[in-house]
């Protein structure tokens, strides 16, 4: 399980720094895009679903370390 819990880590912390850069991105080009523009709603959207994506992984991991045998009991 540690290799797993490890992996897990690792793209959690590569998500969350995507995401800061995303955001930073789009933090940039906020005179480009209109509030309203389908782009911009797509983006924020993503970038949201992305984060929250991030926190489960996190989450799914910190269980595993808790209780690896939650993976083959589903809990």
């Amino acid at each position: 399980m540690g290799p797993l819990i490890a992996s897990l880590r690792t793209t959690s912390q590569s998500v969350e720094q995507a995401v800061a850069q995303a955001q930073a991105v789009l933090g940039n080009t906020n005179d480009l895009v209109s509030r309203n523009s389908p782009l911009r709603v797509n983006l924020e959207d993503s970038l949201r679903n992305l984060s929250l994506a991030s926190r489960s992984m996190r989450g799914f991991a910190e269980t595993l370390e808790r209780s690896p045998n939650a993976l083959l009991l589903g809990k």
